[in-house]
């Protein structure tokens, strides 16, 4: 048997990561009597059935664009994306309401039609990107997020609080922190990926350090060195620093410096919007910065099905957008279940404050 290559091993990488789609296909329930595939009736995905479906589809435009760049193998790219095809319909009636914030889909030869020798080492820190991502387990946070119920989300955010309230009971040991963690790693995960297009290290861009400044003794975070007077001043610097690593022109308002893409500068927005929500609600005189406000009315003026759309279009140099639809959803009713669930990591963490514990103790604390 020979060796497999580096671009062998690279695609065997991925794909033991992805989202099975013909697993997927199975947990779709088939009438009695009725063709297969066809569904019961009065049947409805849960968020998770819907969060996998756009898994699928986020992975499938990621193995093309791997093989556009040359990273991953062509053939068996093309082999796998047209094994799922005939899955792709199913999934597509399945989500047919919720089609506005998913991925589209396309079948194989949609995918495979975009060809370019370009972007290899951009698609190559899209993979690293994710992997590093995924460490934060943010799947279940982010289905109901995007996809839940009002009830579902009610229920989240419930859980929020009883997770709160165990953190000051009088009970000994560590509370066990899900929703907690994952409503400020979901805000963290955007500020690094911000962070990395900057050229900067993770963490050098740390919204929670700029909304609670007594939290720079944190090692990790950026040192702001300023005291809780200087709070609205640190955010107001911290929103202008972000904006100037991004090369986003505040005189041109919604314009990029280099490259002058719209498709580029609406991705950073997206991530912006989220990445930025614990200062902007720290800091009420932050919402009247024209730049804010300008980047969440510009981050919502797409779907993501139409941003998506046009990160296939620009090609594996912009792969690190196909997530934005679920690390940064810019529909107005996750905007607004994020800012709830910001608000209330935000209030954990001054009652933390007020009780004395600061920087490294807090964060032992919390995460």
């Amino acid at each position: 048997m020979s060796e497999a290559s580096p671009a062998e091993f690279r695609f065997g990488l991925f794909c033991n990561t992805t989202t099975d789609a013909s697993i997927l296909s199975e947990r779709a329930p088939s009438g009695r009597g009725q063709p297969e595939g066809s569904l019961h009736p009065y049947w409805e995905p849960d968020s998770s059935y819907l969060f996998s479906v756009g898994m699928v589809l986020e992975e499938r435009a990621l193995l093309a664009q791997g093989a556009a760049s040359g990273i991953f193998p062509a053939d068996e790219v093309a082999s796998w994306l047209r094994d799922d095809d005939p899955r792709i319909q199913l999934l597509q009636k399945l989500a047919a309401d919720r089609e506005d914030v998913l991925p589209p889909f396309l079948t194989s030869e949609e995918l495979l039609s975009h060809q370019t020798d370009r972007g290899a080492r951009e698609f190559r820190s899209t993979v690293f990107f994710r992997d590093d991502e995924r460490a934060f387990q943010l799947d279940r946070y982010h289905s109901t997020l995007v996809f839940g119920t009002d009830d579902e989300w009610a229920e989240l955010i419930n859980q929020a609080a009883r997770e709160r309230d165990e953190i000051f009971s009088a009970r000994a040991g560590a509370p066990e922190l899900n929703v907690l963690s994952n409503i400020f790693d979901s805000v963290m995960v955007c500020a690094n990926l911000l962070s990395y297009l900057g050229g900067q290290p993770q963490g050098s861009l740390s919204p929670w350090h700029v909304a609670l400044p007594g939290l720079e003794s944190d090692a990790t975070g950026v040192d702001l060195s300023v005291a809780a007077h200087d709070r609205r001043e640190a955010a107001a610097r911290s929103i202008s620093s972000a904006l100037e690593v991004l090369s986003f022109d505040r005189e041109a308002g919604s314009q990029v410096k280099e490259p002058p893409i719209r498709l580029t500068s609406a991705l950073l927005l997206r991530y912006l919007a989220i990445a930025l929500m614990p200062t902007v609600i720290s800091n009420e005189s932050v919402e009247n910065i024209p730049q804010v406000s300008q980047a969440v009315e510009l981050a919502q003026a797409g779907t993501s099905r139409e941003i998506f759309s046009a990160v296939l279009d620009a090609g594996p140099a912009v792969s690190w957008g196909t997530a934005a639809w679920r690390l940064a959803p810019s529909d107005e009713r996750s905007l607004t279940r994020q800012r709830e669930a910001v608000d209330w990591v935000l209030a954990t963490l001054r009652q933390l404050q007020e009780e004395g514990l600061q920087g490294e103790r807090i964060k032992a604390q919390f995460v």
